[in-house]
């Protein structure tokens, strides 16, 4: 929206869109679950973003030390599992809007990509995931599914649709903090009227937060 883009420039926004395409990352072994099961960790996508920063820094000059990530249903997929292998170094916030599917976090369940079983993550990594500047935002008519919705029996545990799957996933986390005695620095948001698609309320509050 011309609004958005106007807020950007106002604010001295520099808006990066990477294009992970089909031929180098392809289907969602290489791009929504990272390469985590098929190659060594130096391999897995979720690092990739990293580069993209410290490039961005030398063509612009920028003296930034970290950048605020936003990804939107299979980029969101991207983008939680990015924090929970532990590839947030230079994150400074993150958004995750309506992903299909979640890697819970809890090791208590199916293996990667549903759960953290197998990622070989100790409490302390848990810690640390969980005082993140995390915000999970879901459109509360996100309650489709559609033919990207993946239906396999483990995911539908997940929930019967991408709002129920989003909320399970925070909840778990919340529960997991507990254990740990933390108190969760996550944030869930829904935003009313919010299909799979963002809307201005939710592009705008993604913006609000960045300034904030």
């Amino acid at each position: 929206p011309k609004a958005v883009a106007k807020n950007l420039e106002e604010y001295n926004i520099l808006l990066i869109l990477p294009e992970y395409s089909e031929l180098l990352f392809p289907k969602v072994e290489a791009y929504q679950y990272g390469n985590v099961r098929t190659k060594p960790k130096e391999l897995w996508t979720y690092y990739v973003n990293d580069r993209i920063f410290e490039l961005v820094k030398k063509l612009t000059a920028s003296q930034r030390e970290k950048y605020y990530i936003w990804g939107n249903s299979a980029g969101s997929q991207f983008v939680h599992r990015q924090l929970i292998v532990g590839a947030y170094e230079f994150i400074e916030k993150a958004f995750a809007s309506n992903a299909g599917v979640y890697t819970m976090p809890t090791r208590h369940s199916n293996p990667f990509p549903y759960s953290l079983k197998g990622l070989d993550l100790t409490d302390k990594d848990l810690k640390k995931l969980f005082s993140l500047n995390f915000m999970i935002l879901l459109g509360e008519e996100d309650v489709v599914q559609d033919a990207y919705f993946l239906k396999t029996k483990t995911a539908m545990n997940q929930g019967r649709n991408r709002l129920q799957r989003g909320k399970k996933f925070y909840a778990i986390a919340k529960k997991e903090a507990q254990r740990l005695n933390l108190t969760l620095k996550w944030q869930l948001i829904t935003i009313p009227g919010c299909g799979h698609n963002p809307n201005d309320e939710m592009i705008k509050l993604v913006i609000s937060s960045i300034l904030s």
